[in-house]
C-alpha cells in the first residue's frame, strides 16, 4: 500500500515537472546590464542620438536605454541615469553664476567640484559634481551646463557611489558628446 502511494506521488510530481510550458522572455538578457559590460564609446557622429522633444543630441553610454519619463537614459543594472533638459533663452554662464556651494546646500546636496569644459562639438560649458543620499544610498550627480548665448544643454547624470569606478568614464564621455542641433 505504502509502495503504491509513493509510486503514485512520484508519477504525479514527474508529470507536473514536465507539464510546465516554456515561455520565451523577450526582454534583454540581464547580462546586458551588468556593470562589467559598460564601456566607453568612441565619438562617432553616426552614434549620436537625438533626444525627442529637445534640440539636443548625445551619444548615450553603452547599455543605457532611453526612458521618455525622465527624459533621458537609464542603466538598469547600476541605477545610473542621465536626465536631459533644455533651457531656451538663457546662456550657461548665467546659470553658472547662480551655482554656488550655498545654492547647492539649499537644495540638499553637497558641492564637490566645478570644472569648465569644451564638448567634442566645440561648445563650452561647465561640469558640477555634487553628492547626496537617496534612501540611505550615497549618490553623486554630475551636472553639465553647456551651449551658446541662447540655449543651454542641462544634463544631470546620477550614479551610486559604489559603482563610480565603473560608470564615471562612460558617463563623462557621453556628456562630452552632447550638442545643440
Amino acid at each position: 500500500m505504502k509502495k503504491g502511494i509513493v509510486i503514485g506521488l512520484l508519477l504525479a510530481l514527474s508529470g507536473l515537472m514536465f507539464a510546465q510550458e516554456q515561455v520565451r522572455d523577450s526582454s534583454p538578457e540581464l547580462s546586458d546590464y551588468f556593470i562589467r559590460n559598460i564601456e566607453e564609446i568612441p565619438y562617432d557622429k553616426q552614434l549620436v542620438d537625438t533626444v525627442p522633444g529637445f534640440d539636443i543630441a548625445i551619444i548615450p553610454p553603452e547599455h543605457f536605454i532611453f526612458a521618455k519619463e525622465i527624459p533621458g537614459y537609464i542603466h538598469p543594472g547600476t541605477s545610473a541615469s542621465m536626465q536631459i533638459k533644455e533651457v531656451k533663452g538663457t546662456s550657461w554662464p548665467v546659470i553658472d553664476r547662480a551655482m554656488t556651494p550655498e545654492h547647492f546646500a539649499s537644495q540638499g546636496v553637497k558641492f564637490i567640484n566645478r570644472e569648465e569644459v569644451e564638448l567634442k562639438s566645440g561648445i563650452s560649458g561647465v561640469l558640477y559634481t555634487v553628492s547626496f543620499d537617496a534612501k540611505g544610498v550615497p549618490y553623486e550627480r554630475i551636472m553639465l551646463f553647456a551651449g551658446d548665448y541662447h540655449n543651454t544643454i542641462w544634463i544631470n547624470a546620477n550614479y551610486p557611489v559604489m559603482v563610480k569606478k565603473t560608470v564615471i568614464k562612460p558617463i563623462i564621455n557621453s556628456l562630452m558628446s552632447a550638442d545643440i542641433i
